[in-house]
């Protein structure tokens, strides 16, 4: 019984390591259904976000066209979840801002308040970098209230610090 809990281990995190694989996710592509590929072109696209700007965006462009032809609402919010970070990452604020607010669009169609809650506090966060004081305090409100009412104690957390930050700063908050 122990040796099989050790192998089903081993196949387990070993299958999560060749998920993260460039390599390993590349060879899968040429085998892939469709539907497998713009999961995949996420995983990609994951894998370079913070090391290649450009193959990133590349990855979830093409998950997203995929996804679309797919009809796959779960791997098109991924794609635009991707793409809103990397153009976040990027200092590129107005793109992020229109990517994430196109996936809260979504978010609420499907009267989702998890993914509203998500993508509500990315928007704020974008938001705050790009200096929006006010459309990003908001934003963070709209987050808070919905992990509290969600029961996300990170989010809960994550949000009253930064609430907490806009109410006792001295900075002019002013657009």
């Amino acid at each position: 019984m122990r040796t099989a809990s050790i192998i089903i281990t081993y196949f387990l995190l070993m299958s999560s390591l060749l998920a993260q694989d460039p390599v390993f996710l590349q060879k899968k592509l040429k085998s892939a259904t469709e539907s497998e590929k713009a999961k995949i072109y996420c995983q990609l696209a994951e894998i370079n976000m913070k090391t290649n700007y450009k193959q990133s965006l590349l990855y979830a462009n093409t998950a997203l066209i995929l996804a679309n032809q797919q009809n796959d609402t779960n791997c098109i919010i991924h794609a635009y979840d991707i793409l809103g970070n990397i153009h976040s990452l990027s200092g590129d604020f107005n793109k992020a801002i229109a990517i994430f607010s196109k996936e809260l669009n979504i978010y609420k169609e499907a009267k989702d308040s998890l993914g509203i809650c998500m993508i509500s506090f990315n928007l704020a966060k974008v938001y705050h970098q790009k200096g929006k004081k006010r459309k990003a305090k908001a934003l963070y409100e709209t987050s808070y209230e919905l992990a509290t009412v969600l029961n996300i104690d990170d989010l809960i957390l994550k949000n009253a610090e930064i609430l907490f930050e806009f109410e006792f700063s001295r900075k002019n908050y002013k657009e």
